[in-house]
């Protein structure tokens, strides 16, 4: 099987900066850190998934007149996404778990938080769409976290809340098997969108009933 497109830049990155272990001595953390997140940003943009979630699903979430969204899991890479969002008029949050993430939220709307727990945030309720991309399987991986998480999204969602769930295939079991899944979300269209030599796919759900109950108070 072809390695996705994702893997083998990150493996090139990992194996450039094991082969120069004197710069890796010479140079600062901090720079390191910038520069690494500065090369895989430029990577990813180009990868087929990020472009089409820049452009098409981005104009499927503005067809879908989503004013209100929340932006789950923050990094130089989820700018452009966010910008053209913000651009087309959506207001715009983020959430992520790492308060060094902050940096690339969006400034007043960012929320450190769990996104296991959103549900305990009233902040995290109202919201048109949801945006969860490349969060399963990197960071929430085990079944009971991500079957709390999606439990915790369904509560959070209004009936007609587009829900978009971006993750790879080969980093996790497929999130339609796990037991409660059928009783939360369905799939609208354009339904599970796949990439050619890419193990990353988007499903485009929508919550099947009203949660149980409204926001913490």
């Amino acid at each position: 099987m072809t390695p996705a497109l994702s893997d083998v830049l990150f493996s090139s990155v990992v194996k450039a900066s094991r082969a120069l272990p004197h710069i890796k001595n010479a140079v600062p953390h901090r720079i390191r850190r910038y520069v690494y997140e500065v090369v895989l940003a430029k990577s990813l943009v180009r990868l087929p998934d990020r472009v089409f979630l820049e452009n098409d699903l981005i104009d499927l979430i503005a067809s879908r007149s989503c004013r209100r969204i929340l932006n789950v899991g923050c990094r130089r890479y989820t700018r452009n996404a966010i910008n053209r969002l913000i651009k087309l008029g959506a207001e715009v949050w983020t959430l992520d778990i790492d308060p060094a993430a902050e940096t690339w939220g969006v400034p007043g709307r960012h929320i450190v938080g769990d996104a296991t727990e959103m549900d305990s945030n009233p902040i995290c309720y109202g919201f048109d769409c949801i945006l969860f991309n490349g969060v399963f399987g990197w960071g929430i991986d085990s079944p009971d976290a991500v079957a709390r998480t999606l439990t915790g999204l369904h509560r959070v969602m209004a009936p007609g809340t587009l829900l978009v769930v971006g993750w790879n295939t080969d980093r996790l079991n497929d999130i339609e098997t796990h037991a409660q899944f059928g009783q939360l979300f369905h799939r609208v269209e354009p339904g599970r969108i796949r990439f050619a030599g890419s193990t990353h796919v988007y499903d485009i759900l929508e919550p099947n009933v009203a949660p149980s109950h409204g926001s913490p108070s």
